[in-house]
């Protein structure tokens, strides 16, 4: 699965503006990019026409935080993802996804404990998705804890409790952040006719037990 994640070109169309302008300069430095013109000129002016971009300077303050100019910006929006294989260096970001999805489909078990602001809502079970990244994310944190334990003896904390406190608002801020496009999703799914039960409650729970899948949940992310 990590090799998958690694090899699939779909995670640059989630780069960021840095990312995407390192790549794009080292594919014109060693080959002839073909861009889009058409498809250039429409991104760029839904950009401008974008809040706050469509207000005074500030689609110029942020091309000029970048250091880019227009006329290479315009490139860059012209040109397809798959262009921007730059030196086969990839983002820490996504060696976080092939770590975390790449191991065993273990659940957070008693550590969904701490999920005390979101436990009781139905639409929790939409973490399934995300449940990887937070498990890696407490096992990274964890040995970061217990290497301070370790180095500082007389530290004042307890290494599980201040893990414990330090994850607790986690899972509450990611529901915020990927509720609406389950929301969607859920749909999809539902329209498609891909989701087995016989009651909408049957039919969400399935829907949310996919998300536990890999193949399913990658695509989604």
């Amino acid at each position: 699965m990590g090799a998958s994640i690694l090899n699939n070109a779909a995670w640059r169309r989630a780069s960021s503006l840095a990312e995407r302008l390192s790549g794009f300069r080292q594919a014109e430095k060693n080959t002839q990019v073909a861009i889009d013109h058409e498809l250039a000129a429409e991104t760029l002016a839904l950009w401008k026409a974008s809040s706050p971009f469509d207000k005074d300077s500030y689609f110029a303050d942020r091309l000029a935080t970048e250091g880019i100019s227009e006329d290479e910006f315009t490139r860059l929006l012209g040109t397809p993802v798959e262009a921007f294989d730059g030196d086969g260096t990839v983002p820490q970001w996504v060696q976080m996804l092939s770590r975390a999805y790449s191991g065993p489909a273990e659940p957070l078990n008693d550590d969904r404990g701490n999920w005390v602001e979101v436990a009781n809502y139905p639409e929790a079970a939409f973490l399934e998705l995300v449940e990887p990244l937070m498990m890696d994310a407490r096992l990274q944190l964890r040995a970061r804890v217990e290497k301070i334990k370790l180095d500082h003896p007389a530290a004042p904390f307890a290494p599980e409790r201040a893990v414990d406190v330090m994850f607790a608002n986690l899972p509450s801020r990611l529901l915020m952040l990927i509720a609406k496009t389950m929301v969607l999703e859920l749909h999809v799914a539902r329209l498609e006719g891909v989701l087995e039960g016989a009651t909408p409650a049957e039919r969400f729970a399935n829907f949310t037990e996919r998300l536990s899948r890999r193949e399913i949940a990658l695509p989604l992310l």
